[in-house]
């Protein structure tokens, strides 16, 4: 099984200094490490990220070499800070890999009965926070890189 960029506990840690503690700490430790998985997951299979991986066998898609003179002067460099901080941030959202199975037709948001479909403020959020990670990675996007289909 593959790991997760980042432990229950770093992720722990990330919330905790941030306003998305209380909704973090909903979640067990079981899925903290499932939802950190899957955020790996995404994240590896988002964009064309920029340079190569370190290694040819390498699983994840970070670390990563920007170019082929960083590359020559030995060492491995590390996951950039903005990757873990994006994976901590996937992980906050509901089935962001999108094979969990679809909501029932109607459903009830807030007091409002919502057909499927229909955009309630937990997909919004859903899309901002997508936004944002977006944006944390976007020194390591390929231009016009980003994988995205809709």
């Amino acid at each position: 099984m593959n790991n997760a960029y980042v432990s229950v506990q770093t992720a722990d840690d990330y919330h905790d200094a941030r306003q998305t503690a209380d909704r973090w700490h909903e979640f067990t430790d079981a899925e903290k490490a499932q939802r950190l998985l899957s955020a790996s997951d995404v994240l590896d299979n988002l964009a064309y990220w920029r340079g190569v991986k370190v290694s040819d066998g390498q699983h994840r898609a970070f670390p990563r070499w920007l170019d082929k003179q960083a590359s020559e002067s030995g060492g491995v460099p590390d996951v950039p800070l903005v990757v873990l901080a994006a994976v901590c941030e996937l992980a906050l959202l509901d089935n962001i890999n999108g094979v969990l199975p679809k909501p029932a037709k109607l459903q009830n948001v807030g007091g409002v009965m919502l057909k499927s479909g229909e955009c309630a403020a937990d997909c919004a959020s859903g899309a901002d926070g997508l936004r944002y990670v977006m944006r944390l990675l976007s020194p390591w996007i390929e231009r016009n890189g980003v994988v995205l289909r809709g």
